[in-house]
């Protein structure tokens, strides 16, 4: 998705008008066996780590039948966590047995979101946590992962969401959007609408349960192209 824009910068340093830019692209490998490892770990908590609700409270939803979408990413105005909530309103109004979890670590809007949170019609199942060194065991126990950015780099999140079993959408943005095309995923339409269709299809058992991807053969493929 970068390489239109590089090959305009490269075009305007080139020497004469017949140099050719030299462009490649290589996938970065994913750790998904790194990840599978720690999601097997307990689920904890760092002495860093900030929640708007009792843990007690985030545990028995946890364990609950409830399904429960998450998304994880800094608090930063990209990563559309205040629409995701706006979205989530139209999903508890219509299904009370759901919950939103957002997880992030940086940025500085973590409190405003919690404030967002606190607002909302749905307050009382919307979880926002601030930083967990490993946070695939509480991902692995969700059931949906939700990207509602409005730009992304590549969002590898959504293939650790998929390769630990959970369900996942994202925003047609470009970054998620070619490696989503080409697995097989659900894409939404990025906007508030877009995010409440993509949900809706979560509980109507319209999203895929896995991307069609083999994680060890993506990673021979990127170790190919470096070499």
């Amino acid at each position: 998705d970068l390489i239109p824009g590089i090959e305009k910068i490269a075009k305007r340093r080139a020497k004469s008008p017949a140099e050719t830019p030299n462009i490649r692209v290589v996938k970065n490998i994913i750790d998904h066996r790194s990840v599978l490892e720690k999601a097997k770990l307990e689920l904890t908590f760092d002495e860093d780590t900030l929640l708007n609700v009792e843990e007690a409270y985030l545990r028995k939803l946890l364990a609950s039948s409830d399904k429960k979408f998450i998304t994880i990413g800094r608090f930063s105005k990209e990563k559309g966590h205040f629409r995701l909530i706006e979205a989530f309103e139209k999903i508890y109004e219509e299904n009370p047995n759901t919950c939103l979890i957002i997880l992030g670590g940086y940025g500085d809007l973590y409190e405003a979101t919690v404030r967002k949170a606190a607002a909302s019609k749905a307050s009382a199942r919307i979880i926002v946590i601030y930083y967990m060194s490993n946070p695939f065991p509480l991902l692995k126990q969700c059931d949906y992962f939700v990207l509602p950015s409005f730009y992304e780099g590549f969002g590898l999140v959504l293939a650790e969401a998929d390769m630990l079993g959970v369900r996942c959408i994202s925003t047609r943005i470009v970054g998620p959007s070619k490696f989503m095309e080409q697995y097989g995923g659900y894409l939404m339409e990025n906007s508030k609408d877009g995010i409440i269709k993509g949900m809706q299809d979560c509980l109507a058992g319209k999203v895929p349960e896995r991307l069609t991807i083999d994680y060890e053969q993506y990673n021979r493929e990127a170790v190919e192209q470096f070499e």
